[in-house]
């Protein structure tokens, strides 16, 4: 998230910042029980719009996604969660 940062406050990915504590729990979840690109993608968008007031479209929630899912299923492979091109 950190090397994201889509509002802007990390100055530097390698020293976490708490303003995305909020999302990680439920990005987790969500890749956890199998949830694809197209879903996390549109829970950032929401999140991003109606909890940080962002337009969600520059900051290539799409994109971001496809890294997360991919990520994910990398570090937990027996995970139900699926690969961004599945």
């Amino acid at each position: 998230m950190n090397g994201w940062d889509p509002i802007g406050v990390t100055d530097d990915p390698e020293r976490p910042s708490d303003e995305y504590e909020c999302l990680i729990g439920p990005l987790l979840r969500r890749l956890e029980v199998g949830a694809g690109a197209d879903e996390v993608s549109a829970f950032l968008a929401h999140e991003l719009e109606y909890h940080f007031g962002l337009d969600p479209e520059p900051l290539q929630t799409t994109a971001f996604a496809e890294r997360l899912a991919q990520w994910y299923a990398g570090r937990w492979p027996d995970s139900e969660a699926q690969p961004a091109s599945e």
